[in-house]
């Protein structure tokens, strides 16, 4: 049997940065003159995405998406260094690399993905990181999945997708791998049977029998 790989989500998983993104579309949509409940937003973007939620304000609103897109960004990217590492994300990805076990990351999010890698310094980690720029469809799609998949000959059997949303799982399951879905204590983050493990730790993750 193959060793066990990893494809990890970004947002809400590895990186705590949801504070950020939130933060960062309510004061988008203030200079829209839109005044926004922060913790209608912060539910809305973990149980969809940022992208669904542009969608649905350009509709509601009239205000051109590519407006609000590029307000988001340069917002959001002079705030990327307020983005910090989940609880034991780091500790997480060491122990299962200390079993030689391969990761990946796929994820929406886009060109900051690499800048932060590199800023917490876990670019060696990684085998390959899947971003927005590589344009592939969006989740629940499994094109991206699977192209790192077959791109790496990785067991689907001995693969897991780990993601903090119902939608990273609906990926996992339709590209035919496990998911580990992370659920953040105190967080809005809603469990499906989709998953084949709930964790509320990352530290979790190397503590499963499976991998041990």
């Amino acid at each position: 049997m193959s060793m066990p790989a990893f494809i990890w989500d970004l947002d809400g998983t590895l990186f705590d940065s949801y504070g950020v993104m939130v933060s960062s579309i309510v004061d988008t949509m203030n200079g829209f003159g839109v005044q926004l409940d922060y913790n209608k937003v912060h539910e809305f973007v973990i149980r969809y995405s940022v992208n669904k939620f542009f969608v649905e304000i350009s509709k509601n609103t009239g205000i051109n998406i590519d407006s609000i897109r590029a307000s988001y960004n340069l917002i959001s990217s002079n705030r990327v260094f307020d983005i910090t590492l989940m609880n034991n994300a780091r500790d997480a990805l060491y122990a299962l690399t200390l079993k030689r076990y391969r990761h990946f990351v796929y994820t929406h999010r886009g060109l900051s993905s690499n800048v932060l890698i590199d800023h917490f310094n876990m670019r060696h980690v990684f085998e390959e990181v899947v971003t927005s720029q590589n344009e592939f469809p969006r989740k629940p799609a499994p094109d991206a999945l699977n192209y790192l998949i077959s791109k790496y000959y990785l067991d689907r059997e001995n693969t897991y997708y780990v993601g903090d949303r119902i939608l990273d799982m609906e990926s996992a399951n339709n590209a035919g791998i496990k998911g580990i879905l992370y659920l953040k204590p105190n967080g809005v983050g809603e469990t499906t049977n989709l998953a084949t493990y709930v964790v509320s730790d990352l530290m979790e993750i190397p503590n499963l029998s499976v991998f041990k």
